[in-house]
This record gives structure tokens, C-alpha cells and sequence, in this order.
């Protein structure tokens, strides 16, 4: 399916690497080869390598994570960043590397190579617990 703009701009960024869960999210579908695409939009948030993203079911926030140790939460609808977020523990900031955003999207779970587990709240703007 090709859908509107907006769907196929989110598809085609992120392709084949999508989580499990978002196998049933209407803004991610997965493609077979990249070639005959090109690119639509692309937000530069990040100082280093962006190691995972991910989109809310309601396809207008984009999160995303990298080696800089930064979450960055994006409006689809305008392009502004939202919140951003540097993950400290113990005075280290260590890379995060993965992030997946719960079905009602309010949260943000997130893997750091610290083998440590965050769990981040949009509203709040803070890591919970």
C-alpha cells in the first residue's frame, strides 16, 4: 500500500528494521529493497551515530536514540523536537541502543549498552522509578 505522504516518508526511513511491535503499526511496513526509493525527509537531532528509532501507533512522534547517549522525541507534524534527553547514570553517559514507544504513547523504553533498561515519560520528561 502506499498511502498518503506521510506514510510512506516513515516506511521508507525505516524499513526493514522495525521491532516486533510495531508489525501492527499502520505507519511501518516493511520493504524488501530501498533502491527505488528516495529520500522524503530526514531530521538531524543527534551529535554522533543514531542507533534506533521508532514511531508512535498514531504515526506523529518519531523517537529516536544514539551513540551520544541522547533520547530526542519528534512532532512527525511539524518537525520540532519535543523533548531531549541525556542519559546519565553514575556520572557516565553511556550509548543508548535501543527504544520502543508503549501502544498509548506516553512512554519510552530504552536499552543503554550499560545493559541497563530505561523507562522514559514523554509528559513528565524525566526517567521514571
Amino acid at each position: 500500500e502506499e498511502g498518503d505522504g506521510k506514510r510512506a516518508s516513515v516506511s521508507r526511513t525505516f524499513g526493514s528494521n522495525l521491532h516486533a511491535d510495531q508489525a501492527s503499526n499502520p505507519y511501518c511496513s516493511q520493504w524488501s529493497s530501498f533502491s527505488a526509493f528516495t529520500l522524503a525527509n530526514s531530521l538531524e537531532a543527534h551529535r554522533k551515530h543514531v542507533t534506533d528509532v521508532c514511531v508512535d501507533n498514531k504515526g506523529t512522534v518519531v523517537c529516536s536514540v544514539a551513540m551520544d547517549a541522547t533520547l530526542k522525541v519528534t512532532s512527525l507534524k511539524d518537525g520540532k523536537q519535543r523533548r531531549s534527553f541525556k542519559v546519565r547514570r553514575r556520572g557516565l553517559s553511556l550509548a543508548l541502543s535501543s527504544c520502543c514507544i508503549t501502544p498509548d504513547g506516553s512512554t519510552v523504553v530504552m536499552g543503554s549498552w550499560d545493559n541497563a533498561v530505561y523507562v522514559y515519560s514523554i509528559q513528565q520528561g524525566r526517567i521514571l522509578g
